[in-house]
């Protein structure tokens, strides 16, 4: 970012005029504001927020639109302004960081011009079922409508290109710019009111009528959009809609040319910055074989590619997994990369040198059982209990979506793939539904997906996201009612920013987050149904820095998002990883790691949040926190350690408190500890009592195990203290 010299606040020669429009234009908000312009409780949390400039005199800022609300913020002629694509005037969309001072008042940290003045606004798109359509006037019909999608208000113009029948209750997908009265149409497509799948398989037969991919019985129409030539094995992407007797009617089948999506692991050898705001990495590509010999790769890095750094900030040294299009046999344009420290680092060497495992007998952890003992490049399992006491997997491989389960008292059974796709996430309800989002290819784009299990079955997936960008890192959550909630990182406006969703059973209504910049996104439900999303992203303090990841949290209730507080508020140390749960005293718990070596934790609720405190320092690096509820108030923690120095050994750890004490210190477990690389870990509340700990091991460089221990249930130890009864005195 560059700095402008002129980074002081604009004055106004005609403040007096300023501030009353402030004050008109504060009180003649539109009824849907509500509570979004309310005032702020007092807190020292910073908060972030992004807006049209609205008005402006010497000392204080309207930042806002009217869907989102907006806020007076106090600006001086200290405050940093960073014009970094315009200046700092009427019309310019800025993003504010600020400090709380009281109720509604707000001082500026920093400002940044994110839009010149007369630019067009971040675009939008999202889904939802229309609930209003706005009357024209018959004597203008070029003038604006207002249309509801969901409870999003939506402007309509004659310029607004509608494509199928839209009437009270379709299903819509809405394309818009946002403009300082609110969101502006630019089209809205008609979704089918009937379920839609999109899924990926081999073609196995073509009928005149009909095709089978993998399985499934798709009936092809006239009306099909077939693109490529079909063939016996070929692998397709085929969307369906789910006729009648659950027939599936293809709307569309595209032949794919190739079997996979590229994936490429290796170190990043340099880093190289290009005029353009794009890099180029050179990377040392893991060999396919224990004795191979690793080869040189070049990865094109540019404004579209998500950078997973939730354990580990880019650098030189740092383990990457790319998935991206081969441009050439060793270059490669990077749509997804995944960062890592040190991974397999002198393992093989290492393994003499391991310490021996922990002894579990002593331990309330169960000694590890393997769901799989070696599958190439497993990665993300997650556990699920069911109320039947059956205990569910789920996890990647190979760009393949895997599924195994474990009757009480069996054994784990044979691994079945159930989807195309990756980085899955697992949730089970109570009537012991299935729940998994995760990542796919379609039509040339990453989209975010929904399969479910029940009664045995999988369901075929279902779109998501809905957007033209890349959607990436889902992850859901069931409020107490069974509503499933998701969230996911999109970069559709050209940055990533984050998106909330809910399932209505026959499809996702989602809305980004506003001012819900950011990435790796967690997600938790309070016991009153106010969602909590927490993500990291970088927060400049100053005109010309980038700034460190710190950790954010917003809050949906009653319709409204709050403006995003600052957790970790850690200028020095990059903040990674963040995870939530919630508690029944309706208190949220966020865990993160700084540094890649501190592992920290906070609680609070809306605007009241308490100090970070340090649970663990490591001698090596964490990474990969996780934080669950066990009985609406045990909390348990966990997290992945790697050896500081080669030979050390790696390690799980877990600790577990009381939410009422917050006592982290009390006792440490060591789950596991040897020369493989742990990694994906994942814990899981078990409704009957306990939690499960599932995770990947890196056994070499051609194989990984996923094992999984449970903890005891925790409880609430009491005195019974003996109560005398003298004997009734009667009539004396």
């Amino acid at each position: 970012m560059k700095a402008s010299q002129k980074n002081r606040p604009r004055r106004s020669t005609a403040a007096g005029l300023i501030v009353a429009a402030v004050i008109l234009l504060l009180a003649t908000q539109p009824f849907w504001i509500g509570a979004s312009a309310r005032a702020q409780s007092t807190s020292a949390t910073p908060i972030r927020f992004e807006g049209y400039i609205r008005a402006q005199s010497s000392t204080k800022w309207v930042v806002g639109n009217d869907l989102e609300g907006n806020r007076i913020v106090n600006v001086t002629g200290a405050t940093p302004i960073v014009e970094k694509e315009g200046l700092a005037q009427l019309g310019a969309w800025v993003i504010v960081y600020a400090s709380v001072r009281g109720p509604g008042e707000l001082d500026a940290i920093i400002i940044i011009v994110d839009r010149p003045a007369g630019a067009l606004g971040p675009k939008v798109q999202f889904v939802g079922a229309v609930t209003k359509i706005g009357d024209k006037d018959p004597n203008d019909p070029d003038e604006l409508v207002w249309w509801l999608v969901d409870d999003t208000p939506v402007q309509v113009t004659a310029a607004t290109h509608i494509s199928g029948a839209v009437t009270i209750d379709t299903p819509v997908w809405v394309g818009a710019v946002m403009y300082p009265k609110g969101l502006r149409a630019e089209w809205i497509q008609a979704l089918a009111s009937e379920k839609t799948f999109e899924f990926r398989g081999a073609l196995r037969e073509i009928g005149a009528d009909y095709r089978i991919i993998d399985g499934h019985r798709v009936t092809v129409t006239p009306e099909t959009d077939i693109i490529g030539t079909e063939a016996i094995g070929a692998l397709v992407e085929c969307r369906t809609l789910d006729g009648d007797g659950g027939v599936l009617l293809a709307t569309l089948i595209h032949v794919l040319p190739t079997t996979d999506d590229g994936l490429i692991t290796g170190s990043i050898v340099t880093m190289t910055d290009e005029p353009n705001g794009n890099a180029t990495w050179q990377i040392i590509v893991d060999p396919t074989d224990p004795v191979g010999v690793p080869k040189v790769a070049y990865i094109k890095i540019d404004d579209q590619t998500w950078v997973d750094q939730s354990e580990s900030v880019a650098q030189t040294g740092g383990w990457v997994a790319v998935r991206g299009a081969e441009i050439r046999p060793d270059l490669y344009q990077a749509d997804l990369v995944r960062v890592a420290r040190g991974a397999r680092r002198d393992a093989i060497q290492a393994a003499s040198q391991a310490p021996q495992a922990a002894n579990f007998s002593v331990m309330p952890w169960s000694d590890p059982t393997t769901i799989l003992p070696n599958q190439s490049s497993a990665e993300y399992p997650m556990v699920a209990y069911t109320p039947d006491r059956v205990v569910h997997a789920v996890w990647e491989s190979n760009s393949r979506i895997y599924y195994a389960n474990r009757p009480p008292g069996g054994a784990w059974s044979i691994p079945t793939m159930v989807a195309y796709g990756f980085a899955p996430h697992t949730v089970a309800d109570n009537a012991g539904t299935l729940h998994v989002a995760f990542v796919n290819l379609f039509m040339g784009n990453y989209e975010t997906y929904y399969i479910y299990r029940t009664n045995g079955t999988w369901r075929l997936p279902i779109n998501m996201s809905y957007t033209t960008g890349y959607s990436a890192h889902p992850k859901l959550a069931l409020a107490s009612d069974d509503t499933l909630h998701a969230v996911w990182m999109d970069n559709t406006p050209g940055y990533w920013t984050t998106y909330h969703a809910t399932w209505n059973g026959q499809f996702w209504s989602n809305r980004p987050i506003p001012s819900g910049r950011g990435q790796s996104p967690a997600i938790t439900i309070a016991g009153d149904g106010a969602v909590y999303v927490t993500w990291q992203d970088r927060m400049p303090r100053k005109a010309d820095e980038q700034g460190a990841f710190d950790i954010f949290i917003s809050a949906l209730r009653d319709g409204t998002w709050s403006p995003p507080l600052n957790l970790s508020d850690s200028p020095e140390a990059d903040s990674l990883g963040p995870d939530i749960t919630s508690t029944t005293d309706g208190e949220m718990h966020v865990a993160w790691v700084d540094n890649e070596w501190a592992v920290r934790y906070c609680y609070g609720r809306q605007a009241a949040w308490s100090l970070p405190q340090v649970v663990a320092v490591v001698d090596g690096y964490a990474s990969n926190p996780h934080i669950t509820t066990e009985g609406g108030k045990y909390l348990h923690l966990v997290w992945e350690e790697e050896g500081g120095e080669p030979g050390q050994p790696n390690a799980l750890w877990a600790t577990a408190t009381d939410s009422r004490t917050r006592d982290w210190a009390v006792a440490y477990q060591l789950i596991s500890s040897n020369s493989s690389r742990f990694k994906d870990t994942a814990l899981t509340a078990i409704p009957f009592g306990g939690v499960g700990l599932s995770w990947a091991e890196v056994n070499d460089v051609t194989g990984t195990s996923l094992r999984v221990s449970v903890r005891e249930p925790m409880r609430d130890y009491r005195i019974w203290l003996p109560t005398i009864l003298s004997p009734v005195q009667s009539g004396r």
